[in-house]
C-alpha cells in the first residue's frame, strides 16, 4: 500500500528544488487529501463570502460542513480500515482482480450507513428546512465517499492525478458557492461544495477504474474481514472518535453557540485546532515520500529473510536494519516537527493577528499546537505498529487516546477558558510517551514475536 510514496521519492531524488517541492507537493494532497482540501477551501470560502451571504448563512453552512466532515469520518472508519485491509491483502497476494467489485461493495454498505445516519440527523433532530436538509444529507454522503476513496489513493501511482482531483476539486466547489451562495443561501453553499466533491471522486473514480481494469465481482467479499479483523474495524472507529472527542466536548463550553439551526459549534476552539493540525502537513508529506519507504524496505528485507531461511546473524542484522531505520527517520521527522510548532507557537499572536482571529483563540492555538506534534508522531508510530499487524498495542494507544482526551479536555472546560486546549494538548503528549514505550518494547523483541507469539503453528496460553 506504499506504493505511491515510492513514486514520489523518486520525484524527491531528482536532485533539484523542483524535485523536492513537486514531492512535497503531491504528497500533500496524498496524504491528507480531503482534509486539505475541506480546510483550504472554507478558508477561501470564508473570506469571500462576506461579500455573498450574512454571516449567519455562513456559519449555518460551516458548522453542517464541520458536522459532516466529523461524524462521517468516524461512521467511515471500521469500514475503511476492513476494505483498506482487503486491498492490502490482494496486493500482497497478486491478485487484484476483486479490487472494484470491494469498492462497489463497500461504497454500497457505507453509503447506505451513512444515508440513514445523516437523514435521521437532520430530518429529525436538526432545525433545517426540508430542502437544506436533503443538500446536508447529500454532502455528508459526499464526503463519506471521498473518505473511501482514499482507500485506493495510497496504492494507485499516477500522484499528479490525485494533485490535480482535489485542486480542481477545491476550484470546482469555490466557484459554484459564488455563484449560488446569493441565490439559495445555505442550501446553495451545500450544493456548490459538493459539485466540488463529486469532481473529486469523479476524477479519483476513472484513474481507479484505469489502475484495476476488472469487473466488479465479488463485491461483499470483504465481510468476513469484520469477523477475521475486528480490531482493525474497532481501529478505525476509535481512532477516530479520539482526535474528534475534544471537539465534541468543547461544542458544549459557555463560550459555545447554539445556531438557529440546532447545531452547537465553538468556532474559535475548532479554528484553533485546524490551524495547528496545519503545521503537521510537511512532516506528514515526508513520511509518506521518505520515512514509509525507508522503513517498508528495510521492513520487507527482514521478513524475506526469514522466508528464505537465512542465518540468525542476518536475520539479527537485518532486525537491527529495521530499529535504526524507525530511530533515524522518527528523530527527523521530531525535529522537523519540533521546529514548525515553536516558531508557530512563538508566532501565535501575529498568525490570530493576520487571519482576524479574536487574539483569546492565542492560548488555544499554542495548545493546539504542541498537542498536534505530539498526535502527529503517535499517528506515525501506530503506522508502524499495524505494518507488524500488532493490533492490541494499536487498539491500546487509541483507546488510551480517546479516554485521555475526553476526560483531560472534559476537565479543561471546567477548569475555565484559559485551560480550553490543555486537555487535548497533555492527551496527545500522554499518548505519544506510552505509544513510544510500547513500541519501543515490541519492536526490540521482534524477532522472538515473529517467530513465537506471531507463529500461528504455536499455541500460547
Amino acid at each position: 500500500m506504499a506504493g505511491i510514496g515510492f513514486v514520489l521519492r523518486k520525484l524527491y531524488r531528482k536532485d533539484n528544488l523542483s524535485g523536492l517541492l513537486g514531492a512535497c507537493m503531491h504528497s500533500v494532497f496524498a496524504s491528507t487529501g480531503p482534509w486539505i482540501f475541506t480546510v483550504l477551501a472554507l478558508a477561501i470560502i470564508g473570506l469571500i463570502s462576506n461579500h455573498l451571504v450574512e454571516n449567519s448563512i455562513l456559519m449555518d453552512f460551516r458548522s453542517i460542513l464541520i458536522y459532516n466532515f466529523s461524524f462521517s469520518l468516524v461512521l467511515s472508519g471500521p469500514i475503511f480500515m476492513i476494505c483498506t485491509r482487503y486491498l492490502a491483502d490482494s496486493i500482497h497476494r497478486r491478485d487484484v482482480s476483486t479490487a472494484i467489485g470491494m469498492l462497489f461493495g463497500g461504497l454500497s454498505l457505507l453509503l447506505l450507513v451513512s444515508f440513514c445516519v445523516a437523514s435521521a440527523f437532520y430530518f429529525l433532530y436538526a432545525n433545517l428546512t426540508p430542502f437544506v436538509a436533503v443538500c446536508a444529507v447529500i454532502n455528508f454522503v459526499l464526503v463519506s465517499s471521498v473518505w473511501f476513496f482514499s482507500i485506493f489513493v495510497s496504492a494507485l501511482k499516477n500522484y499528479k492525478i490525485i494533485t490535480n482531483a482535489f485542486f480542481i476539486g477545491m476550484l470546482v466547489a469555490v466557484l459554484a458557492i459564488t455563484q449560488l451562495a446569493g441565490i439559495y443561501g445555505v442550501a446553495g453553499m451545500l450544493n456548490g461544495f459538493s459539485i466540488g466533491l463529486c469532481v473529486i471522486i469523479g476524477i479519483l473514480a476513472a484513474n481507479i477504474f484505469a489502475e484495476y481494469p476488472y469487473k466488479p465481482v465479488k463485491p461483499l467479499a470483504f465481510i468476513p474481514y469484520f469477523t477475521k479483523y475486528p480490531k482493525v474495524a474497532l481501529s478505525g472507529l476509535i481512532y477516530n472518535m479520539a482526535i474528534w472527542s475534544d471537539k465534541w466536548i468543547m461544542w458544549f463550553a459557555p463560550e459555545a453557540t447554539k445556531l438557529e439551526i440546532g447545531l452547537r459549534v465553538y468556532s474559535d476552539y475548532d479554528s484553533a485546532m485546524f490551524m495547528a493540525y496545519l503545521t503537521t502537513v510537511p512532516v506528514m508529506a515526508i513520511f509518506l515520500f521518505n520515512t514509509e519507504t525507508h522503513f517498508f524496505e528495510r521492513y520487507l528485507k527482514f521478513y524475506r529473510n526469514i522466508e528464505q531461511k537465512v542465518s540468525l546473524s542476518e536475520i539479527q542484522k537485518s532486525h537491527r536494519d529495521i530499529i535504526l531505520s524507525i530511530f533515524r527517520n522518527a528523530g527527523y521527522l521530531l525535529v522537523t516537527q519540533i521546529v514548525i510548532t515553536s516558531i508557530c507557537i512563538l508566532m501565535a499572536p501575529k498568525i490570530i493577528g493576520l487571519l482576524n482571529w479574536n487574539y483569546m483563540q492565542v492560548g488555544i492555538l499554542r495548545y493546539g499546537l504542541a498537542g498536534a506534534l505530539f498526535q502527529v508522531l503517535t499517528l506515525f508510530i501506530i503506522i508502524i505498529m499495524s505494518y507488524f499487524d500488532n493490533w492490541k498495542a494499536t487498539l491500546q494507544i487509541q483507546l488510551l487516546f480517546l479516554v485521555t482526551n475526553t476526560a483531560l479536555t472534559a476537565a479543561s472546560l471546567y477548569s475555565g477558558f484559559e485551560y480550553y486546549g490543555y486537555g487535548y494538548f497533555l492527551s496527545s503528549f500522554i499518548t505519544f510517551i506510552v505509544s513510544v514505550v510500547i513500541a519501543s518494547v515490541y519492536v526490540s523483541k521482534l524477532p522472538y514475536h515473529t517467530f513465537i507469539t506471531r507463529n500461528s503453528s504455536i499455541y500460547i496460553n
